[in-house]
């Protein structure tokens, strides 16, 4: 038999052979339907609710429309809860406490685009296999049936996140084709690169203009930072609201310039004058707790933080101990 939930059949009703409370051999279907269907999710995690709305196949944080929500979370969350087995089912509980449920880690709640509702409850993780106990109900209400479920831990994880976590981030460009960084902070000076094969690879101009045979190691791991540089997190999606005197970045100590050859130009392109060149500029202001430095980017709307490599690079280096010889004519 199938309990239907305005008109999708979304939770498998459990034979009489499931309902001892033994390992089934085969998994027990709790829900079997379409995670298109799902329009709307809500979910408490670490003590807070959290919801997304779905909208011409985008999700979009129910409580402020405008948060950049990273599309592959909600796809993941909605896949999960959609289709949702059992390995195991414990009937006639009466101490929910002896299972977590009395104080459930997560609750989700989920209705569909023609109005059918779900409601789940996950408690303590079972010791021995890493499942998760589970409870659900139909409607908005939670009003669940003695029963308990294991689960698999993937539902449990596709819900623990914090609505800043489901941020989608901007994305960098590719700098795996670097022309030169401009470094602007105690000194001011200029990193170029003038090809692998050349007698000198590197060459520094400090703010002078003076040019110097730069240290092809020091620059090399300067241009491995940056090519690998990535988001740690989103501190502010709306830098324009942020106080940036909070993160040091009212007034950077240092901004770099990288100067690039575009990646798919590079590949394509029959000569040095055909490739496309374009520039980014990182700004770094203060070290978070966790050593990350806060970064804005020019032309970027969100504040994040990053891996402390490149600033602590540049507290590192200066002119002097960049310069291999003496002053190049």
């Amino acid at each position: 038999m199938l309990v239907c939930v305005a008109g999708y059949g979304i939770i498998a009703s459990v034979t009489k052979e499931d309902e001892a409370d033994t390992s089934s051999s085969s998994d027990i279907t709790i829900t079997d339907f379409g995670a298109k269907s799902v329009a709307l999710m809500r979910w408490n995690y670490t003590g807070k609710e959290f919801s997304l709305t779905k909208t011409d196949d985008v999700w979009y944080d129910e409580t402020n429309l405008k948060f950049p929500v990273a599309q592959n979370y909600p796809s993941s969350m909605s896949s999960e809860i959609a289709s949702m087995t059992a390995t195991r089912k414990l009937t006639d509980v009466t101490n929910l406490a002896e299972y977590g449920l009395d104080k459930p880690a997560l609750s989700v709640s989920i209705m569909t685009d023609t109005g059918g509702e779900l409601s789940f409850v996950f408690g303590d993780q079972n010791s021995v296999s890493g499942e998760y106990y589970m409870q659900y109900s139909q409607g908005s209400i939670f009003e669940p049936n003695s029963d308990v479920y294991l689960v698999k831990e993937q539902a449990v994880k596709a819900f623990s996140y914090t609505m800043d976590q489901l941020v989608q981030f901007e994305q960098l460009p590719d700098l795996s084709s670097i022309n030169s960084i401009k470094v602007e902070a105690n000194e001011d000076y200029r990193l170029s690169y003038m090809g692998k094969d050349d007698v000198i690879p590197w060459v520094l101009r400090d703010d002078e203009g003076i040019k110097y045979s730069a240290n092809t190691k020091l620059c090399e791991e300067l241009v491995s930072a940056l090519k690998t540089l990535s988001f740690k997190r989103c501190v502010s999606y709306e830098t324009g609201k942020a106080d940036l005197s909070e993160f040091g970045l009212d007034d950077p100590w240092v901004s770099i310039t990288v100067d690039y050859t575009v990646a798919s130009e590079a590949a394509n392109s029959t000569s040095e004058a055909d490739a496309k060149s374009d520039s980014i500029t990182f700004m770094l202001g203060n070290v978070n707790e966790e050593g990350e430095y806060y970064i804005l980017v020019d032309g970027y709307k969100m504040l994040y933080t990053v891996d402390p490599a490149i600033g602590d690079w540049v507290k590192a280096n200066n002119v002097t101990g960049l310069t291999d010889i003496a002053a190049m004519s």
